[in-house]
């Protein structure tokens, strides 16, 4: 949830450095728009583990929520500087709404993306809930991830 709305800040930051993008990006119920003001806030508080009032202004320190520095909902990302990216979120958590935009927003930037909505679950449900098919799926999906875009390392040593 932060955590992956600090990822996609951070990429925004390598670009605007100069700096390499990572080889890809996973995101589990990323917190992509800070403004916190569409349908799914409302409509899913009850069925989601998030507190109906997310604080964002201690994170802001002042910068405006629709910065695209701290919702990436608002950048305009480009293949050539945004990596491939895995999303995963619940149909019935809060963000949803924000993170569909989010997704959309990579898919017609033509960033390679995966992702995935899953029905009756809640904000990071995979990490919550392992055992849980739908987690399951995204673990899968997850796996397929890496082996496309992460090259394992030679000389790492193998355990069986």
């Amino acid at each position: 949830s932060g955590g992956g709305g600090l990822a996609t800040s951070l990429i925004s930051y390598l670009h605007t450095e100069g700096l390499p993008k990572p080889a890809a990006m996973a995101l589990f119920s990323p917190e992509v728009d800070l403004d916190l003001d569409h349908p799914s806030i409302s409509e899913n508080a009850q069925s989601d583990i998030l507190p109906w009032n997310v604080p964002v202004a201690p994170y802001l320190h002042g910068v405006q929520p629709n910065d695209s520095r701290v919702s990436a909902v608002h950048a305009e990302p480009h293949p050539t500087w945004w990596p491939p990216t895995f999303v995963c979120w619940g149909a019935d958590e809060m963000f949803r709404d924000g993170i569909r935009e989010f997704v959309e927003s990579l898919e017609k930037a033509d960033v390679s993306v995966r992702g995935m909505e899953e029905p009756g679950m809640f904000h990071v449900f995979p990490i919550l809930m392992p055992w849980a098919e739908a987690s399951k799926r995204v673990f899968r999906s997850l796996k397929e991830l890496a082996g496309t875009y992460v090259t394992p390392d030679p000389d790492a040593e193998q355990t069986h």
